[in-house]
């Protein structure tokens, strides 16, 4: 009686350990691939090794009778449980007709199990012996039966070719879970060896052990790697391929799977991080986070340290059978080439092409935006117009080509002898302005007079011939105070272009500036602006 004890021990504790398996699928993987039948699986191991130790317990023929009869309620069903979970977990599709005859199969079994009594096709004989340590049935097994060992021996090796199939084509995230669950489903198959060569002790059933061991395995391939909760193998061979940069999460925002080109970008990601919450494996990366918690559609530029990427989130939703929202995908879209394609028409729409300096409405915007950012801490903003002395006679003496070329000389000098906070422009013909924060009159009168003489020492060549020009200039300034808001540059620019022609009406190729600065009018206190 004590190796009868310890083996119903051993059964109870298998029934519970299934039993514990197939609850925590219900609540973490019962919507995943193959989760399903898993839980089937399990819950009916679990039902069919407390059934059995019922039997154990029984004294009479009657009693164990029974027990046994609902032990054949699931012991038909549980290797197609397994066949169909590892069926869905690689992604298969099996014909409906192969479906229905799989499932029928099971549901005869139980019948013809039920009804031996009746036909002895599934037992051919059936006796009580009480001569033992424990009552035993003695079960001659009948056609059926035979046909229901065939039916289990072919979907459990079924199971494990399908799953080693699997492996010379799968990323190597999906190999270890696979392994796990083809030798579990190899333990069952050990069993039913041990029982059609009589190696077993009298009189008992391993295969509830048998079946619990091989479900230990699963709950160990579900805690080191969670692999119902990927996409299946077939998806794996299409996900593996993917060029973009995809990262998948479940509800709780844990990584479930990501992309090669997503683990370029992101090094942090491998095998650990899988199961892992996403604050804390990309918790480096915390623009990224915010994309992914915002889900907003919106461009973004990815820095690394050779290169910078633009890329558009895409999110996708994941649902279960029954429609329930499970997860999602983020794809990030490359949009390099579309952005530097807009960035290089909004510069054509922006610049000048003879000149390369700003146009005339790009120079009003960047030149109120410098006024509107000089108004925080308050300061001077000085603008100079200048334009090329007697530049008509440069047309018609040297050509229309000379004169570009004159103009594009200019500009280039004009610019490169500027701070790259000055802002410049061409506001027509040969005109042209410059904006100059936080520079008071005296000092943009300097430079003003220092643009005048590099511009004189410049020259071009034409037809061996050197071409000089000259520039007038005229400056203004005005002051911003802080926190209040800017004086509109229009007026400023009005004065610098009255001090222009003051410089033309005294000769040219001098600089005259508006001696009275224009100070901007103070707001009254109630509509003061804090800019800050």
């Amino acid at each position: 009686m004590g190796e009868l004890n310890i083996y119903m021990s051993a059964v109870v504790f298998s029934g519970l350990l299934s039993l514990m398996l197939s609850l925590f699928a219900v609540f973490k993987i019962r919507s995943s691939p193959g989760g399903f039948y898993f839980i089937l699986a399990a819950l009916a191991t679990a039902l069919y090794s407390f059934s059995h130790m019922f039997r154990l317990s029984a004294s009479s023929f009657e009693n164990i009778r029974f027990w046994l009869n609902v032990e054949y309620l699931f012991i038909p069903f549980i290797p197609l449980f397994i066949l169909l979970m590892c069926v869905r977990y690689v992604g298969l599709k099996i014909p409906s007709w192969l479906f229905q005859l799989l499932c029928a199969l099971p549901v005869v079994t139980t019948l013809m199990q039920q009804t031996s009594h009746l036909h002895t096709y599934f037992y051919s004989s059936v006796s009580f012996e009480n001569s033992g340590p424990f009552p035993v049935l003695n079960l001659v097994p009948g056609p059926w039966y035979y046909i229901h060992a065939f039916f289990v021996f072919f979907c459990l090796l079924s199971s494990v070719l399908i799953l080693l199939h699997q492996l010379q084509s799968v990323s190597p995230r999906y190999r270890v879970p696979t392994l796990l669950m083809a030798a579990g489903i190899c333990i069952p198959i050990l069993s039913g060896i041990l029982h059609a060569y009589n190696l077993q002790p009298a009189g008992l059933d391993l295969a509830p052990v048998f079946l619990a061991v091989s479900f230990l395995f699963h709950g160990t391939a579900l805690i080191m790697f969670p692999f119902f909760l990927v996409a299946p193998i077939a998806r794996d061979r299409v996900f593996e391929n993917m060029k973009e940069p995809v990262i998948v999460l479940n509800k709780q925002d844990m990584i479930i799977d990501y992309t090669r080109p997503m683990q370029k970008l992101l090094p942090v990601l491998n095998q650990s991080a899988i199961g892992l919450p996403a604050d804390k494996v990309l918790a480096g990366q915390p623009e990224f986070l915010k994309i992914i918690y915002q889900e907003k559609e919106e461009d973004f530029t990815w820095e690394t340290e050779n290169t910078s990427y633009h890329f558009q989130p895409r999110f996708s939703l994941i649902y279960d059978r029954n429609n329930t929202d499970i997860g999602k995908i983020i794809t990030l879209m490359d949009v390099t080439t579309r952005v530097e394609i807009e960035k290089e028409l909004k510069e054509l729409a922006t610049i000048d092409s003879l000149t390369m300096l700003l146009n005339k409405a790009a120079f009003i915007e960047q030149a109120n935006n410098a006024n509107k950012a000089l108004s925080r801490k308050g300061g001077y903003i000085s603008m100079i117009m200048f334009d090329i002395d007697y530049f008509k006679q440069v047309n018609d003496t040297f050509g229309h080509e000379a004169g570009d070329r004159a103009l594009r000389n200019v500009a280039l000098t004009a610019r490169d002898n500027l701070r790259s906070s000055d802002i410049i422009g061409r506001y027509g013909g040969e005109e042209f302005i410059i904006c100059l924060p936080d520079v008071p009159m005296k000092q943009a009168f300097k430079i003003a007079e220092n643009l005048r003489q590099k511009i004189a020492a410049s020259s071009i060549t034409i037809d061996d011939q050197s071409i000089t020009v000259t520039s007038s200039f005229g400056v203004a300034s005005t002051y911003t105070s802080a926190g209040f808001y800017p004086p509109p540059l229009c007026p400023v620019a009005e004065q610098a272009d009255k001090a222009l022609y003051k410089a033309k009406s005294r000769g040219r190729n001098c600089v005259q500036s508006n001696l009275q600065l224009a100070s901007s009018r103070r707001p009254e206190p109630e509509k003061k602006r804090n800019l800050f």
